[in-house]
């Protein structure tokens, strides 16, 4: 599919999975991870001053309000949990601002994973809206 949007969602996928650093990290990713340029807020790739964009548009704590405004809104991931489980964004260390308009972010049920792209824009009234760009369900049930 040349030029089409998977091709380039898959590309910032490719890069947010090795610039975001996680506790599992593996040590030949921490490497990697560790010769990225300093950021303001460890484990995101967002620049100071997409930060300093946002901080203009009403965000006093863009990342940390970010992390949280996702986590309070599972009801975007398109994806059913199984067993019982509710998907949603338990862990904020598997969010990862990528940039002043879209977010990396890993989610679960407690029994499958998925992870997917999300673009946020920052209304007049300070809050944060949220659509999906693309996710998956990872592991065996791709």
């Amino acid at each position: 599919m040349p030029g089409s949007n998977a091709g380039r969602i898959l590309a910032v996928l490719v890069f947010a999975i090795s610039g975001c650093a996680r506790e599992s990290t593996p040590p030949h990713v921490q490497m990697q991870v560790s010769a990225l340029p300093h950021r303001e807020s460890p484990g995101h790739l967002i620049s100071e001053q997409e930060i300093e964009a946002l901080r203009r548009k009403g965000l006093s704590d863009p990342v940390r309000q970010l992390v949280k405004s996702l986590q309070a809104h599972p009801e975007i991931i398109s994806h059913d949990g199984i067993l019982g489980g509710t998907m949603g964004f338990y862990d904020g260390k598997e969010i990862c601002v990528l940039n002043a308009r879209t977010v990396f972010a890993r989610f679960d049920d407690g029994h499958i994973d998925g992870s997917g792209v999300f673009e946020f824009t920052v209304q007049s009234d300070r809050t944060i809206g949220w659509r999906v760009l693309n996710s998956r369900i990872e592991g065996p049930h791709d």
